[in-house]
């Protein structure tokens, strides 16, 4: 278990889910590093349904009745990203869901920075993400079945929300992030502007009353920008006069003159809200998307990879997401992501060749229950070469069991 008040390991991003590698701005252009250390390999046994420990020491949050792991995690492990928001009574992710997609882009009503720019105009609708899982004593682990975002995927930075069922209560981690151009990868810039948005629309929806935070900072994670992604932004002739009021690092001058740079925390102050629910919101409707990314970058290889090589990756990947509200209430989300791209390898030359990536995650949440259920796969063509393979994600989380998450390489044609 890696220690919550330290940023946590990275893993291995991967060419066709949401997430690639961190990057730099040259000559306008992204060329990728890597600082990551490689995903486990594991033989290629069938996947089973088995149940993940707690993942660490659980605390108690009285106020909302409930004992949790104040963090979020992909792998049922390592602390990803704070629980921001604690909503107790009669919380219900579904109606939490309906509330926010009911309301405008209008806050005027509220504090800097929320009427200051017009990113900031956005409303809410369904969103693409990688799936992340909450840990709730007695419960155990469960899935983010709703994701919503607040400000499109790219390129421009949006608000992206994660809702999880924790039984008598409902939690919320939100975070204010940006994508990396080129790749299908977002950069966390900020949990406690996005906190603040998503109690603001909340109240601005009428169904929470005056949230309180703990006591104690019981979630508080140091994770930092990466800096190269950090240097693109503050350099970017845009974006880069807002990245010390978005992030609270440094202007352009401090930072350029800086030797060595200096880490930018993203802003934590790991104090969740805790709000009580009072009044009740209708489930809604269903929406869907459809977008393409053009990926055009040069990153570390993702997997199959000697002595860190790099390659560089072009085109087209497609999402798609379909969320549906059933006649019994049941809430069923669909994505699809899937793409034919070329790699060409960079540092040691050679022929480009031809990957597929996919992902699909199906989820269902109802007022007792939920699943989720995600696997990415990508492929090196020929697979069986001696630098090609597959990379296979799996995770799968659900009420009562079972809560997985797997990584499987195979490489040089190995079984």
């Amino acid at each position: 278990m890696h220690s919550p008040s330290s940023a946590p390991s990275a893993r291995r991003r991967i060419l066709g889910g949401c997430a690639i590698a961190a990057a730099i701005l040259i000559e306008g252009g992204l060329t990728a590093c890597s600082d990551q250390e490689p995903a486990p390999t594991e033989p290629a046994a069938p996947l089973t349904a088995s149940i993940a420990p707690a993942p660490g020491a659980l605390v108690s949050v009285g106020a909302a009745g409930i004992e949790l792991w104040p963090y979020l995690a992909i792998d049922l492990e390592t602390a990803d990203d704070p629980v921001s928001v604690i909503l107790s009574g009669e919380a219900d992710p579904r109606r939490i869901r309906a509330a926010l997609l009911s309301l405008d882009g209008n806050r005027f009503a509220l504090p800097p920075p929320f009427t200051v720019f017009a990113l900031f105009d956005c409303t809410w609708t369904d969103g693409i993400g990688d799936e992340q899982a909450a840990y709730v004593g007695g419960l155990g682990w469960s899935g983010s079945a709703i994701q919503l975002e607040c400000g499109n995927f790219g390129p421009a930075p949006r608000f992206h929300v994660r809702i999880f069922d924790a039984g008598g209560a409902v939690l919320l981690g939100a975070h204010f992030e940006i994508q990396v151009p080129g790749t299908t990868d977002h950069e966390v810039l900020n949990f406690d502007l996005a906190k603040g948005l998503v109690v603001a629309d909340l109240l601005r929806a009428g169904i929470i009353g005056l949230p309180t935070p703990t006591s104690t900072p019981i979630a508080a994670l140091a994770r930092t920008i990466r800096e190269p992604v950090y240097d693109a932004l503050v350099n970017h002739p845009v974006l880069g006069p807002f990245m010390p009021l978005f992030t609270g690092g440094p202007d352009k001058d401090a930072w350029n003159a800086a030797d060595p740079k200096p880490p930018v925390i993203i802003p934590n102050d790991g104090h969740p809200l805790i709000a009580p629910v009072v009044e009740h919101f209708g489930l809604g409707t269903g929406t869907s998307q459809s977008f393409v990314i053009e990926l055009d970058q040069t990153i570390p290889k993702p997997f199959c990879a000697v002595n860190e090589q790099l390659a560089y990756v072009n085109g087209p990947v497609r999402f798609n997401k379909q969320v549906t509200v059933q006649p019994d209430g049941r809430v069923v989300s669909e994505i699809r992501i899937d793409g034919e791209v070329t790699v060409t390898p960079v540092l040691a030359p050679g022929e480009a060749y031809r990957a597929n990536v996919g992902e699909m995650h199906r989820s269902w949440l109802t007022a007792d229950a939920h699943s989720v259920h995600w696997l990415n796969h990508q492929i090196l063509l020929p697979a069986r070469t001696s630098d090609r393979g597959n990379h296979r994600v799996a995770f799968h989380v659900a009420s009562g069991g079972p809560a997985e998450y797997k990584v499987i390489d195979r490489c040089g044609g190995s079984h």
